[in-house]
C-alpha cells in the first residue's frame, strides 16, 4: 500500500517542531508579544471559545467598543470552522486560552498549508522530494512563515493549494459533472479561505483561480481552446459562486458592517466600505527589493509601510530559476513565472505604473491596501518553482549531466567565488562591511551553490536529497525572526502580553462590582482586557470602529462609564483599587445603563450634534439628542415624578428591562445603536432611534412596560443559510467524484 502522502505529513510535522521549537517546547519564546498579537489575536481567540462553551454564538461582542458587531469586523473570524474545535479544549488554570495552544494551532496550521502544497505539487507529477520541497518552502518560508500575530493571513493562505488543485482537476476532467464536483470543491476551499477573514489572502486567491483558467486556455492547442473556454468557464464561475456561498454568513455581516464603519489606514481614517484614496494606500516594496529574495535583509531596507518579507531561502531561489531555464515548456512552470513577475511588479506599490492603473481599474482590489502584501503570491509561484528545479534535476539521467548541466555548473562556480570574493574583502577592509547578516546571507549562497554542484555531480541519492530539505530548514530557520525572546522584551518593556494578563488583579476587582457598568482605559496601547476577562469596556482589538462610536466614544458618562483605569504611575489621588501595574478610580457622574427623558431635540447636522454633546449645558439625563423627530410627543412629567428602570436580565444578544414611568418617555439605553437590534414593548415591536449619536431609544408608554432588547441580524442569519446550503453540497461532490472514471482520469499531471 502506497503510503506517500502519510509519509510526507509525518515528515513535514517533524520539520514544523524542528522550526518551531522555541515556542512549541519551551516558555521562553512567544509570538504574543506584540500589541495587536496580544489584544486581537489572543484576545479574540479567547472570547470565540469562551463564548461557544457559554452556549453563545459571539456575532456581537459586548465587552469591546462598548458593544460592537463582531461578525462584522472580518479579520475575527467568527465562523471559521477551526473555531469549533479550539472551544472544547479547557482553559488554562487561570480560566484563559491557553497561550501553549495558541502557539501550537499556529504549528498545525502550517504544517497543514506544507501537506496541501506537498498534495498540489505531488498531483502535478512531481517527486516526493520536490513535492516535499514546495511544501516547506511555502508554509515554513516567505509570506506564510511571517504571520504569528495575524491567525487570519494564514488560515486563509493555506487553502490556495487545495483551490489550485481542484480547479486543474477540474479542468482536466472529461465528464461535465466530474468537472463540476472539483469545481465544488475549489469554491468550498475558497469559501473556507473566507470564512477565515483573510480578505486580502481571498481576493489574491481568486485571482489565481481566475488567471489559472485563463492560463489553461492560453496554453491549450489551438483547436481545443473552443471547448477548453467553456470547461474554464464553467469552473470559474462554479468555484466562485460556491465560495461567495460558502463564505456568506462572514461576508453579509461584513457587507453590512462596512457601511457603518470606519477603518484606519495610512494616515487617518475612511469608511470601511470606501474606495482608499490612493495618497493613503501602502507604498509597497522598493525597487531593489528583488535583492530580498536572495538575501535575508530586514524589512526596512526593502519596502515601505507594512510588510512581510517573501524570502524563501538561497537554495530554494536558486532552484525556481533552474526551473525557469530548464521546464519552460511546462505549462505550469511557465504559468507560475507569469504569476511571479506580474505580482512582484504589482508589489512594488507607487513604483509602478500597474498597481496605480490596476488600482483604478479592477473592483475592490483597493480592499488589499497593501501592495507588497502580494508577495503571498510571489511565495506560493516561487515554492512551485523550486519543485519543478529539483525534480528537474533529480530526474535528468546521469549520462546526460556534462551536457546538461554545464553551462549550470559554471553560473554557480562563478556565483560561489564572487560570493567568496565580496566576503573576503569585507573581512578584510572595514569600509566594505556587508553587517553580520549579509555576510550569513553570502554564506548561505555559497553553501547552496556548492551544495547543486554537488547534486548535478551525480550524487542523486537519499543523502543528498536529505542534505537539500536541510539546508533549506537551516536558512529558513536562520532568518525567522517570528517569536520573540520574552525576557529581552520585557526587559524593554514591549512584552504586550504580559501587560494584558497584568490586569488579572483589577478584572477580579471589578467583576465583584455590581454590573453593569463599562471600564474606560486612560492609557495609551489600551489592552483588551474585555475580550480577556469579560469585562464590558470602551475599547478593544480591532481594526475598524463603528462609526457613530468613534464620534461620541469619549463621552463617558453617556457611556455608562462607572470605573477609569490607569497605569500604576498616574499622580490621581484615592484610586478604590491599586496592584503593581494598575490604578483603578471610580467615575461618580457616569450615567446608568438605561435612563428615561421626557425631552428631545433633532440635530440633523452631525457636527453640531457633536458640539451639543460636548457642551457643558447639555443634560443626557434630561433632553435626548435625535437625528429626526420622534413620531408622537412625549408626555412631560413633573420633576418629582418617580419613574424607574430596573435591568433584569442582560445577556450579549438579549436585555430584558422593566420600566416605571409617570408618562410616555423614551428610555435611553446606553448600548450602541446597530442595525439588526430589534425591541418589544409589552410584546409589541417598536423601533430603536438613535439617541445622543450613537445610543438606542426606545418609546415607552406611560405605566408598567416590560422592554426587551434582541439581536437578530438578517445578514447573519441569511448568511448562515447559503454558508450551510453550499456545504450540503460537499457530500454530493464526493459521490459524483466516486462514480466510475473514465480513461481520461482526473490526475493533474
Amino acid at each position: 500500500m502506497d503510503r506517500t502522502y502519510e509519509k510526507a505529513f509525518v515528515y513535514l510535522s517533524l520539520i514544523g517542531i524542528l522550526l518551531y521549537w522555541k515556542f512549541l517546547l519551551t516558555h521562553q519564546f512567544s509570538l504574543l508579544t506584540g500589541y495587536e498579537q496580544a489584544n486581537q489575536a489572543y484576545a479574540w481567540y479567547n472570547y470565540i471559545a469562551r463564548s461557544i462553551k457559554e452556549g453563545v454564538w459571539p456575532i456581537w461582542d459586548q465587552y469591546a467598543h462598548s458593544g460592537r458587531s463582531f461578525a462584522g469586523e472580518m479579520q475575527t473570524a467568527a465562523f471559521y470552522p477551526l473555531n469549533l474545535l479550539i472551544s472544547a479544549i479547557p482553559f488554562n488554570n487561570k480560566g484563559l486560552f491557553s497561550p501553549a495552544l495558541y502557539h501550537w494551532i499556529y504549528f498545525a496550521t502550517h504544517v497543514l498549508g506544507a501537506y496541501f502544497t506537498f498534495v498540489f505539487v505531488r498531483r502535478l507529477g512531481l517527486s516526493f522530494l520536490a513535492s516535499l520541497l514546495s511544501g516547506v518552502c511555502f508554509s515554513f518560508g516567505g509570506f506564510m512563515a511571517r504571520l504569528g500575530g495575524w491567525p487570519h493571513l494564514y488560515q486563509s493562505g493555506i487553502w490556495l493549494p487545495l483551490i489550485c488543485l481542484f480547479a486543474v482537476n477540474a479542468l482536466k476532467s472529461t465528464a461535465r459533472t466530474r468537472a463540476l464536483a472539483w469545481s465544488i470543491l475549489s469554491g468550498l476551499c475558497l469559501g473556507l479561505s473566507v470564512l477565515a477573514g483573510g480578505l486580502h489572502v481571498v481576493i489574491m486567491q481568486g485571482i489565481v483561480l481566475v488567471t489559472l483558467c485563463g492560463a489553461w486556455i492560453f496554453f491549450s492547442d489551438a483547436d481545443e481552446r473552443c471547448r477548453m473556454w467553456k470547461r474554464a468557464a464553467l469552473v470559474c464561475l462554479a468555484a466562485v459562486l460556491i465560495a461567495l456561498m460558502a463564505g456568506a454568513v462572514q461576508l453579509l455581516p461584513s457587507a453590512e458592517y462596512g457601511h457603518h464603519a470606519l477603518r484606519w489606514v495610512h494616515g487617518g481614517t475612511v469608511g470601511a466600505s470606501e474606495k482608499i484614496p490612493y495618497n493613503q494606500m501602502w507604498s509597497g516594496l522598493l525597487p531593489n527589493a528583488i535583492f530580498g529574495l536572495l538575501f535575508g535583509a530586514p524589512a526596512s531596507q526593502i519596502a515601505v509601510g507594512e510588510y512581510l518579507n517573501p524570502y524563501i531561502g538561497v537554495l530554494p531561489f536558486l532552484l525556481a530559476v533552474l526551473a525557469v531555464w530548464k521546464c519552460w515548456k511546462v505549462t505550469w512552470v511557465r504559468y507560475f513565472s507569469v504569476l511571479f513577475c506580474a505580482v512582484f511588479v504589482y508589489s512594488l506599490g507607487s513604483f509602478s505604473l500597474f498597481h496605480g492603473a490596476f488600482y483604478a481599474t479592477i473592483p475592490y482590489l483597493w480592499m488589499a491596501r497593501e501592495a507588497s502584501r502580494f508577495m503571498y503570491l510571489a511565495s506560493f509561484s516561487l515554492a512551485v518553482l523550486a519543485g519543478f528545479g529539483v525534480d528537474r534535476i533529480y530526474k535528468t539521467c546521469l549520462d546526460s549531466d556534462t551536457f546538461e548541466w554545464a553551462s549550470a555548473k559554471k553560473i554557480l562556480r562563478w556565483f560561489a567565488a564572487g560570493c567568496a570574493l565580496v566576503m573576503a574583502i569585507s573581512a578584510l577592509w572595514a569600509k566594505a562591511d556587508v553587517g553580520p547578516w549579509g555576510s550569513f546571507s553570502l554564506l548561505l549562497i555559497i553553501m547552496s551553490c556548492g551544495l547543486l554542484l554537488y547534486v548535478l555531480s551525480g550524487h542523486r541519492d537519499r543523502w543528498s536529497s536529505f542534505l537539500v530539505i536541510a539546508l533549506v530548514m537551516f536558512d529558513l530557520y536562520a532568518f525567522d525572526w517570528t517569536a520573540a525572546n520574552r525576557a529581552q522584551e520585557a526587559a524593554k518593556g514591549n512584552d504586550q502580553f504580559e501587560r494584558l494578563l497584568s490586569f488579572e488583579g483589577g478584572a477580579r476587582y471589578l467583576r465583584a462590582q455590581n454590573a453593569p457598568f463599562r471600564v474606560h482605559f486612560a492609557a495609551d496601547l489600551a489592552p483588551n482586557v474585555g475580550d480577556l476577562y469579560g469585562l464590558q469596556a470602551t475599547w478593544g482589538g480591532g481594526v475598524t470602529v463603528p462609526r457613530n462610536y468613534d464620534e461620541m466614544r469619549n463621552h463617558l458618562d453617556l457611556l455608562n462609564v462607572r470605573y477609569i483605569v490607569r497605569p500604576v504611575t498616574a499622580g490621581e489621588p484615592n484610586p478604590v483599587y491599586q496592584d503593581a501595574a494598575w490604578k483603578i478610580y471610580e467615575n461618580p457622574t457616569a450615567c446608568p445603563r438605561a435612563w428615561l427623558v421626557h425631552k428631545t431635540e433633532v440635530e440633523r447636522s452631525p457636527s453640531a450634534l457633536r458640539m451639543r454633546l460636548d457642551s457643558k449645558e447639555f443634560d443626557p439625563r434630561r433632553v435626548a439628542l435625535l437625528p429626526q423627530p420622534l413620531p408622537v410627543q412625549l408626555d412631560p412629567v413633573p420633576e418629582t415624578a418617580v419613574e424607574s428602570v430596573r435591568l433584569e436580565r442582560y445577556e450579549p444578544r438579549r436585555v430584558e428591562l422593566n420600566v416605571q414611568t409617570q408618562g410616555r418617555a423614551l428610555m435611553v439605553l446606553s448600548e450602541v445603536f446597530y442595525p439588526g437590534w430589534k425591541a418589544t414593548v409589552n410584546g409589541r415591536e417598536t423601533n430603536i432611534v438613535e439617541a445622543d449619536r450613537a445610543l438606542r431609544g426606545i418609546l415607552v408608554p406611560a405605566g408598567a412596560s416590560r422592554v426587551i432588547v434582541a439581536y437578530e441580524p438578517r445578514s447573519v442569519f441569511a448568511g448562515a443559510t447559503l454558508t450551510i446550503a453550499s456545504f450540503c453540497l460537499l457530500p454530493v461532490a464526493l459521490v459524483l467524484l466516486r462514480r466510475k472514471r473514465g480513461r481520461a482520469g482526473d490526475a493533474a499531471q
